[in-house]
């Protein structure tokens, strides 16, 4: 995920995120609405399935080495909205929705988030990447930024990444209108051979390895094509990215999940012009979409997919946070301890 902010008040920024609740539009005019109290005296103030949490009592009380569930879960907020900076009191009020079929946002997240915008300046993000001896140990590897290390944050997005590449791959439980990229590569193959005059006698998928072997068999004799084409999944959130800030108040527009292939090798079929394999491609582009326009039965299936939501609206504060410059009187560090 990137973050690019390009206007002082209404900023867009590029992101690896669903039709989730929609939030109430945080008001603009600076006047004060019930739901977002100017001057917060205890950790939490709701009213409804709003509620308003205080970063500056979050400090005081994990400073005073407080672990209440009020503490980590941000209140119970689910759906983080935006935030107001009370001048008065030094402090940064975030406003969400408590919805009770929604994971939680925690403190460990949006300090992590922070850390990540404000400390290290570095996008968030976890990749599985093969390396040279993946064809061998048949292992990849886990790289993350942006300080996810060690953080349950970079765990709950590698097993989203996980779940994502898994479904690809035909390994977990798919659901209805979303078939795995094995399944729509089978699908495409198959076709455009028949659509060619040939008959399908069988279909494998092969490890590199066991690709190599048939491939050295076949030495000699006549093939009429060949595909080759190394794709990846990623999640990203769909473009543009806003965040609205007015006289101490700003606002995250809902982030839409949506999943990007990358192309990191091809090698195009036998007399073909492009550089890989359009069938593959293919694909993988109805892959991505069928899973980002199905992902809440995605999600019901494999729930930790709604943690994603939750990680995306806490990078999007934090961003809110970075320019409108209000986080300049609130240790980080002191949270984080």
């Amino acid at each position: 995920m990137a973050l690019d902010a390009s206007k002082k008040d209404d900023y867009d920024a590029e992101a690896p995120t669903s039709n989730w609740p929609s939030t109430e539009a945080i008001p603009m005019d600076g006047e004060q609405d019930d739901h977002l109290p100017r001057f917060v005296k205890s950790i939490i103030v709701s009213a409804g399935d709003f509620v308003a949490f205080s970063l500056r009592e979050a400090q005081n009380q994990a400073s005073a080495g407080s672990h209440s569930m009020e503490l980590r879960t941000l209140g119970g907020i689910t759906r983080v909205a935006g935030a107001v900076y009370d001048t008065e009191g030094k402090d940064i009020v975030l406003v969400g929705r408590a919805v009770d079929s929604l994971p939680e946002c925690l403190l460990d997240d949006l300090v992590v988030a922070l850390c990540s915008r404000l400390l290290l300046d570095e996008p968030p993000t976890v990749s599985i990447d093969p390396i040279k001896i993946t064809p061998i140990t048949r292992r990849q590897a886990v790289t993350f930024h942006g300080g996810l290390a060690g953080t349950k944050f970079g765990s709950d997005f590698l097993l989203c990444d996980v779940v994502l590449k898994n479904y690809s791959l035909g390994l977990l439980r798919t659901v209805s209108h979303v078939k795995s990229y094995r399944d729509l590569v089978a699908g495409n193959v198959c076709r455009r051979i028949e659509d060619a005059g040939g008959k399908v006698r069988d279909f494998k998928w092969l490890s590199s390895k066991d690709a190599a072997d048939v491939c050295e068999s076949m030495r000699g004799r006549p093939v009429t094509g060949e595909d080759s084409c190394q794709l990846q999944f990623w999640f990203y959130c769909r473009e543009p990215f806003h965040v609205k800030n007015r006289e101490g108040v700003f606002s995250i527009e809902e982030i839409k999940i949506i999943v990007r292939i990358r192309i990191t090798a091809g090698r195009g079929e036998t007399g073909a012009s492009g550089s890989e394999s359009a069938n593959l491609i293919s694909a993988g582009e109805a892959f991505a979409e069928q899973f980002a326009g199905n992902l809440p039965a995605v999600e019901a299936a494999h729930p930790i997919l709604k943690r994603l939501k939750a990680l995306f609206d806490l990078v999007g504060v934090s961003e809110g946070i970075s320019k409108t410059g209000s986080c300049t009187d609130l240790s980080v560090e002191r949270v984080i301890a």
